[in-house]
């Protein structure tokens, strides 16, 4: 039993391993074109590549999150310090 629990905890660690390589990716383009520091001025500028980047971000962060609430909080954490 317990190393099929140990398996599904890697199942889903490998999951939130593939939004974190995503994250990881938008987060080396933005900072490589300077975008560490968003403004008016250089949002303004963005091409559909840098918006794309900062969507990938956006959006992989929030399924990483819900991901890790869903599944890995939900499954690791005791359900009666859940529920008290």
């Amino acid at each position: 039993m317990q190393n099929n629990n140990h398996q599904i905890l890697n199942s889903m660690i490998t999951v939130a391993d593939a939004h974190i390589i995503r994250i990881k990716s938008a987060l080396n383009y933005l900072e490589k074109n300077n975008y560490t520091h968003l403004t008016a001025e250089n949002i303004k500028q963005f091409s559909d590549i840098d918006i794309s980047m900062i969507e990938l971000l956006t959006n992989r962060f929030a399924k990483l999150q819900d991901y890790l609430d869903a599944k890995i909080f939900f499954n690791v954490v005791p359900q009666n310090l859940v529920n008290n």
